[in-house]
């Protein structure tokens, strides 16, 4: 993922990348370099969007959670738009139901790096077929199924921290050789704020700080237009917040 098309060299071995999802392409640079405020005329439904997300309803983000977030996304697509892919953290989010969550883990993310694939199975379930996560530049847990038992937690938090650490999943698919390949993508984890919602949270040790962040949305509501209609504003938007953040 994010890696050149075609014959790639990876620990000494050569492989032929064919198919890897690409990030979006940014709309043409403008004259001035994008503002925040320039959202409202170029991605207004993803500035909107932003502007909520961790903004209660007396127009506070006192922890400033959205540069943060933002310079984790910039530095995400900066790395897959030059074939030159860096490794990041795990991003864990967690906020009040149907604030959205999903949508900027799958929808915004998802849609500026080239997809999003589900790594329940793989993180919590310990799936045997893991191609597809493979294959994708975001891997989102939206479960709370990591929260069952302390072992399964420390399971679900060693699998992050290894997979953080060493940038690299083990492909495997039916009838198909398995290996190794280079994973420089991102993990996004969701969760309520309830307290058994919380239990996914992974163990945070000190091997284990620099390699999560962890945000609040806020209980400020945001009102989606139906689904159909905020597919078509992503394909429309994402071009130009691309662009922002560049």
């Amino acid at each position: 993922v994010h890696f050149p098309h075609g014959v790639v060299r990876w620990r000494g071995r050569t492989y032929l990348n064919m198919g890897a999802p690409d990030p979006i392409k940014p709309a043409p640079a403008m004259h001035n370099p994008m503002e925040w405020s320039d959202g409202e005329k170029h991605f207004p439904f993803i500035k909107s969007f932003m502007d909520v997300l961790f903004t209660d309803e007396n127009g506070n983000d006192e922890h400033n959670q959205r540069a943060y977030l933002f310079a984790w996304l910039k530095r995400f697509y900066e790395g897959g738009l030059a074939c030159s892919p860096t490794q990041g953290q795990v991003a864990i989010l967690a906020g009040r139901p149907d604030k959205g969550k999903s949508f900027f883990s799958e929808g915004i993310v998802g849609g500026l790096m080239g997809g999003c694939e589900d790594g329940v199975d793989y993180l919590v379930d310990g799936g045997r077929w893991t191609a597809n996560v493979a294959e994708s530049p975001v891997m989102y847990v939206g479960d709370s199924r990591a929260a069952e038992d302390h072992r399964t937690v420390t399971a679900f938090s060693n699998q992050l921290k290894k997979i953080v650490a060493n940038a690299t999943l083990r492909s495997s698919q039916k009838f198909s050789k398995e290996t190794d390949v280079p994973w420089y993508g991102r993990i996004i984890i969701s969760c309520n704020m309830d307290s058994e919602s919380l239990n996914i949270l992974p163990n945070l040790e000190l091997s284990n700080q620099d390699k999560v962040l962890l945000f609040r949305a806020s209980d400020a509501a945001f009102k989606f237009p139906e689904r159909k209609e905020s597919e078509a504003r992503l394909v429309r938007e994402l071009p130009f917040f691309a662009r922002f953040l560049l």
